[in-house]
This record gives structure tokens, sequence and C-alpha cells, in this order.
């Protein structure tokens, strides 16, 4: 009886390197993101008219000198007595060297200085001097010693007013206010005065007290604590120029009557503490100078104040370099007409809300925020300056300020632009595009001094009129980049106005263009060149060209895949990519795979690791159909695809190849029972066995090129894989086994 044996054998896994089926995904490759301002503003008129008055005073009392003993007395008439003898000189202590009367007060002037006034009544002091101002030479001292009241004479102006000599008043108690009118420059210019001190509170007839204490350069100390003042209209340059002043307590005045403050305050650059924070001003026209150069306080509360009928707020905080906060957001403006230099110096100033003022009937923002080089934000851009004539060094020296937004300013009125924004070093936009400037007849140094802006939009700007001054326009605005001009702006065909040379540091060329195909031209040439008709437009620096070549190797540098080219401008951003290749892995990502244009070729280098695989392997191995023989058998397989490996490895890097037949070895599909078979591969150099459950290393090969290798290409009856069958071994079924191929690299032999 003829028995036939058929071995069967199906390879279901065929395993790449020491861990991972041949068949497993490869994963994804990964993903690639990739000149000083201070001294070149204009003082208005008013404003100079402000420091210059003396209030020179040009009516001076009836003197009269007499030689002979007639008697002369009138309650209307000063009257003065010196007597000379030939060249005798007769000198004793406190020896009266002059003597006379005003009204039925009696005065002398004695050796030692001293001015002693009895008591009584003055007459009329209707003239703009002191009735001693002739004698001011000769006096240092004041002593009233009896009470002195006022009958029909009210007016105390210029009383004490200009005695440059005197240190020392003492008895003003004695001088009774009770009635008292005016006060006006009464210690005007008393440059030794040191303190004043009325030991009286009742000024409750005043109504003026202008420059009372004016030009008292030296005065430390005023006592004027609860001081009645309830009909006082008119505080104009009480304390002017009162810079040694260190005590002054108003705090409680009512100033409910009160009219003018202009330069209440003018020059108290010693004050450090000034509390307003309770004055009704429901009544101020003018705030004009009130705070002028408080540069020791540090705090005004004025945040009550009533300023609904105020017209004149000029220099109202001028040099307050001290001062942090200032609330000023609930003040009513709708009246100002002039708000020059108001916030001038206020150097220390962070937040300034102004945002909600009226500022309809303003003509003049010259200087109003100048030098407030702490302020970050101001929002104006809702105020009306439809009637603004003035906008010089507006925003001078606000160094702090980083934007602007100004677009809806109306400024069809506007004559002066001179160094509007001066040295604004941190503003880095600006929105000015819609401005009129068609009456603009000076715009020297607008934009001077914006040494961080980079864009500038002037569309709108029409600088015709300013024919003469326009100097500087844009001088030390050394990063504008993009510039805008509209078809009414002119250079004025020559280079004064200053136009920054663009940057030749790459990525730049040191010029500037329009669109991509005109002309390119440096500062001079544009500004000389402009023809607002056919050259209006968007100009910016120009940018120099730049290519990035993109290249894929294996570790040898050999090209794998195509390489690749862009271009752009110098300055711009490009972004590379890696490609997927099959057989290769990417190594890294090359650090320049993302980066600038610039004027050299880049070239980016994506490195990839080679793979080693089988590019063909055989799902099934047929050892055929044979009758059970009663020798020992033989057989080679037939394979339904090649066996073949590839190494896109490094030149010279070694692999080999191991094969392991499953532990199970070869199993009878009817019988279940094992085929006591020996599979074995034979090469030229020997055989070796393959074991249920060992790997054999069964070939190996050192790389030279990148080429396919078909390893089962010479496999035959006595090369290659074959199965020895012994005689008894098998009985009649299908077997069934399953060998793993595995490839291994190792590093190449450099």
């Amino acid at each position: 009886m003829r028995r036939i044996c058929k071995v069967l054998m199906v390879i279901i896994s065929i395993i790449l390197g020491s861990s991972a089926p041949l068949n497993m995904a490869i994963p994804p490759l990964l993903a690639l993101a990739a000149p000083d301002t201070s001294s070149s503003s204009t003082m208005s008129s008013s404003a100079i008219s402000k420091v210059t008055d003396t209030n020179v005073m040009a009516v001076s009392a009836d003197v009269t000198s007499t030689t002979d003993t007639s008697d002369t007395s009138s309650s209307d008439s000063t009257s003065a007595t010196s007597t000379t003898t030939g060249n005798d000189t007769t000198e004793t202590a406190d020896t009266a060297v002059e003597s006379g009367t005003v009204g039925t007060v009696a005065w002398t002037i004695d050796d030692a200085g001293v001015l002693t006034l009895s008591g009584g009544s003055f007459a009329d002091l209707t003239g703009k001097r002191s009735p001693w101002y002739d004698y001011a030479s000769l006096i240092t001292n004041i002593k009233i010693t009896d009470e002195i009241t006022v009958t029909t004479a009210s007016n105390y102006g210029f009383l004490f007013a200009s005695l440059a000599n005197v240190a020392i008043v003492t008895g003003l108690n004695k001088l009774s206010m009770s009635g008292v009118t005016s006060t006006e420059s009464m210690f005007y210019r008393d440059s030794k005065l040191t303190s004043v001190d009325f030991g009286q509170t009742d000024f409750s007839t005043v109504t003026t007290m202008e420059s009372m204490f004016e030009g008292c350069s030296v005065l430390t100390k005023v006592n004027t604590t609860n001081w009645d003042v309830s009909h006082v209209k008119s505080f104009k340059r009480t304390f002017y120029m009162c810079g040694k002043l260190t005590m002054l307590d108003v705090s409680n005045w009512d100033v409910t009557q009160v009219t003018n403050l202009d330069s209440t305050f003018f020059g108290c650059s010693s004050l450090p503490e000034l509390d307003v924070s309770r004055w009704n001003t429901v009544n101020v026209t003018t705030l004009s100078d009130t705070f002028y150069n408080c540069s020791s306080v540090k705090i005004i509360n004025v945040s009550g104040w009533d300023t609904a009928r105020v017209t004149d707020m000029s220099a109202t905080f001028m040099d307050c370099s001290l001062v942090t906060e200032l609330n000023v957001s609930g003040w009513d403006t709708a009246k100002v007409t002039s708000m020059f230099r108001m916030f001038y110096d206020c150097k220390n100033i962070i937040q300034l809300d102004v945002s909600g003022w009226i500022t309809s009937q303003v003509t003049s923002l010259g200087s109003i925020f100048q030098n407030c080089s702490k302020v970050v934000t101001l929002d104006v851009g809702t105020w009306d300056t439809s009637k603004v004539m003035d906008m010089s060094f507006l925003f001078g020296g606000c160094s702090s300020l980083t934007t602007l937004n100004l677009e809806k300013w109306d400024t069809g009125s506007v004559t002066t632009l001179y160094s509007t924004f001066y040295n604004c070093s941190g503003l880095t936009s600006l929105l000015v595009d819609t401005w009129d400037t068609s009456k603009v007849t000076n715009c020297f140094w607008t934009f001077g001094g914006c040494s961080s802006l980079t864009t500038l939009n002037l569309r709108s700007w029409d600088l015709q009129s300013a024919t003469a001054s326009y100097g500087n326009f844009f001088n030390g605005s050394k990063k504008l980049q993009h510039l805008t001009l509209g078809p009414d702006f002119t250079f004025h065909n020559d280079k004064t106005m200053y136009l920054e040379e663009p940057s030749k540091k790459l990525p730049y060329n040191g010029t500037w263009q329009r669109n991509n195909n005109d002309p390119t031209y440096t500062s001079a040439e544009l500004m000389t060149n402009y023809d607002g008709a056919t050259m209006a437009g968007t100009y910016n620096w120009v940018k120099t060209s730049g290519t990035v070549l993109v290249k894929y190797v294996d570790g040898d540098g050999v090209e794998i895949a195509d390489e690749e080219t862009s271009s752009g401008t110098s300055g711009d951003a490009y972004q590379t990519t890696a490609k997927t290749i099959d057989g290769y892995t990417l190594h890294a990502t090359p650090t320049n795979a993302t980066g600038t244009y610039d004027a050299s070729t880049i070239t980016v280098t994506y490195v990839y690791d080679g793979n080693l695989f089988f590019n063909s392997s055989p799902t099934m191995l047929d050892f055929g159909s044979h009758t059970i023989s009663g020798t020992t058998e033989t057989y080679a397989p037939t394979l339904d695809k090649t066996l073949a490996v590839q190494n896109n490895g490094q030149i010279s890097s070694t692999w080999n190849l191991t094969a392991e037949l499953d532990s199970s070895g070869f199993v009878g599909a009817n019988t279940g029972k094992m085929l006591l078979a020996t599979l074995y591969y034979q090469t030229d150099d020997g055989k070796m066995t393959l074991s249920p459950g060992v790997a054999v290393q069964v070939y190996s090969q050192t790389t030279t090129d990148h080429k396919s290798v078909d390893i089962s290409e010479h496999w035959s009856s006595n090369l290659g894989l074959l199965l020895e069958v012994p005689n008894g071994a098998a009985m009649a079924d299908t077997y069934q086994g399953t060998i793993s191929w595995r490839l291994n690299n190792t590093v190449a032999n450099n």
C-alpha cells in the first residue's frame, strides 16, 4: 500500500529587526512647523507780560521839603521834614532822620533804619507806590506802635511796596484790616522780608489781594490760617515768586467770590504742601499760571474744583515737576480758550485723564503736555480741535507715549505744528492721516526725534503754505520705514526736512521704493524729486531678495530626493518641511529649517537614515506533496515571492538575516503530530540547522550600494532553505509550520 506525505509550509509573519514585525506600519514622519526743545519754544505775549510786569508806580504821594517853622498839616497829604545846619552834624542813637504824616498817622525813620508808625488813620493811598518809596534805601525795619484804623481811606494798596531792604515788620496786629478793601501789592518786592504775621484774620472787606506778596523772594512764612477772604475777587499774583515760602495754610479760605487765580502761587518753588482741596471756585474765570513752578509740591488736589466759568487755563500746572497724580477728569472746560503749557514739565505724572474734556472753544494747545515724560497714555482722540490754531510742542517730550489716535481731530484752523511730536521717542504708532494742514505755516521739527516711529501716514497733509519754517520735519525719526505721502505733500524741493536715510544693514539696501517695479530713491533723492501729482503713495525701505535651497540626503551625503528652492524678500520669514521618502527615516530636523531670508543663499539640508528592510518576502514556502519513502528525503521549497532585502544605510554598514522555526515545528493538520524532520539552511560554507524556537543567522552582507539583494535567487535542491525527512519520520498528513525572518543592522565601518 502506497501512502502519500504532503509537506506544506506557511509563512505567517516575517519580522524586521529584533522586535517589529515586517508588516508593521511605518510611523509618520514628524511634522515640522515652522535740538533742545526747552529753548526753542516761543512764549506768547500774554505769558511774557506776566513775567516782565513789575507794576512800576508812576504816581507818587506829595512830598514837601521846607526850612522854615511854619505849620503844614493836612489829613490828605504826606509831609516830611529834614533839617540841615551848616556843616555841623549831630548824630545820636535812634535819631529821626526823616519824619512826616500820612493822614493822621505820624511816621519817623531813624538812623537805625526803623520806620515807626503811630496810631491814626491813613489818608487815601491812590498812588501806585509806597508813601515811603523815596526813602526805601533807608528803611530796614517797620514798627507799628499804635492802632491804625480805616476811616475813609480803605485802599492799602502798595502800602509797604518796594521797600527792598525791609527784613522785619512788627506790630502788624495793630494795623486793623477791618474796612480795608485792597491789599494789592502791599508788600510788593520787599525782597528781604522773611515772615509776615498780621495777628488777625478779619480780611472780610478786602476785595483784591493782587500781588500782595509778589517778589518777596526770601519770605518763608505767612500766617494766613483762617483768614476771612470771603469777599476777595482777585488773588492774581498774590504769592508770585515767593520762592522761599515753606509754610502756607490756605485750606479754609472761602474763595467763592474769586474770579481771578492768575499766577496766585507762581514760583512758590519751596512750598512742600498746598491744600486747596476745599476751595469753591464757582466764579473763577482764569487759572492761568496758578500753580506755575510749584516744583516741591507733590499733591495738588483740585478734583472738586468748579471750572465751568474758566476761560484761561494756560500754564495752570506748569513746572509742577514732583506731582505724580492729578485728577482733573471732572473739570468743565467748555468755556476755555487757552490751554497753552497747561501741564508743561509735569515730568512725574504717570496718568492724566482728560478724555472727557470739552475743547470746542480752545484756540491754543501749544505745549499743553510738553515734557510729561512719564505719561504712558493720553486719551484725547475725541477732543474738538476745530478752533485750535497753535499745536506747537503739544506732545513734545512725551517720551513714554507709545501710541496716539488723533485721526478724528479737526485741524483745519491750525497754523503751527512746530515740534508738535518732538522727541516722542516711544511712539510706534500715530494716526494723523486725515489731518487738514492747509493753513499750516510752521512745521519745523514736527516729527523730530520720534526715534521709534516705524509707520507714518500723511496722505492728506498739505504743507504748501509752510514756505519758510519746515526744517527738520523728520529729523531723528531713524526707524521710519513706511511713509505714505499724498498729492499735496511737498518737501519744497530741498533736503532741509531731513528725512532719515533708510538702513543699509541687512536686509535693507538704503533706499525707498513705492511699488516693486518703481524706481528706488535715497532720502535725498526722494526729498528733491517728490512730485505729489505723480508720486503719491506709500514708500517703504527696500529689502534685498534671498534664496533658500532645500536638500534631502542620506547619511553618506547622497541626494535621495530632488532639491527644492524658494525665494523671498530679505528679512521675511521662510519655513521648510521634511519629505516622506520611502526607505528612509528623517534623522533630525536641521536648525535652519525656519528662519528669515537674507541676501545670501541659505542651504537647508535634511539628513535621513537609510532603512534596512524586506522589499520582497514570500508568504508561503511549499515543500510539495511526496509519497512516503523508505529512505531519507531532502526537499527544496517553492516560493510565491522572492526573499529580497534592501539596505539604504550607510555604505560599509553590515547587516544579517536570521531565520527561526516556530517552537511547534511542523505539525500535522489531521493528526496534530509533529513531523520529526530537520529544517536547515545550506550555503557553500556549511549547513545551519533551524531547530524549533532558535534563531539562526543564515545570511550576512556588507553594504556596497543601495541595490536590492535577492537572497532566494540561488536557492536550489542543495542550497538555501531545505527540509530533510528521515525514513519513517512521516505519516500521511499535511504539515504546517512558521518561519520568522529577521534583519539586523550593525554600525558602519568608517
